[in-house]
């Protein structure tokens, strides 16, 4: 596997990722109405590549076909880590996350955000993510919960103390 930036070619093999991702992925915790709402996204294949581009995204290949990607968009916020239903729960993610949090820290990007589904949020849990909130969205015409999360990249010396 080879994990490198996203490039604009990358886009509709990206879309398909995604899609496979939510569709084989996604019953885990959400229902059948749920996942084609979710699925559907993204419309605009322009404004898809656009917003990859704006920030920091990676991706995983493997023999020439797409098999993970995540993003980064410049304010800090992590606004993608998906892949495909053959790499997941295989460290693939991990490994991207990991490249977004060195990216963020290294353009001094003290805080991460992030909206993770019902089954990302374990993920991000395990990379020292906190829960700020739970949030309920209707997501083209479908409610679908989601956690608004957060971590910090400042050193521990750093970080604010409260007595």
């Amino acid at each position: 596997m080879r994990i490198r930036r996203f490039e604009a070619e990358d886009t509709a093999g990206l879309i398909s990722l995604y899609r496979e991702a939510v569709r084989r992925i996604g019953p885990v915790a959400y229902t059948p109405e749920q996942i084609a709402a979710w699925s559907v996204y993204p419309q605009d294949h322009d404004e898809f590549r656009r917003r990859l581009a704006r920030g920091f995204t990676l991706v995983v290949e493997e023999a020439g076909a797409l098999k993970a990607f995540a993003g980064l968009e410049p304010e800090g916020f992590v606004a993608f880590v998906y892949t495909s239903a053959d790499c997941c729960r295989k460290g693939v993610g991990s490994v991207l996350l990991a490249g977004l949090e060195r990216h963020a820290a290294a353009c001094g990007i003290t805080m991460l955000r992030t909206e993770a589904s019902l089954i990302s949020h374990r993920f991000f849990l395990k990379h020292g993510y906190r829960v700020e909130k739970m949030l309920h969205l209707v997501h083209f015409g479908v409610p679908m919960d989601w956690y608004c999360m957060e971590k910090s990249l400042a050193a521990p010396e750093m970080r604010p103390r409260f007595s």
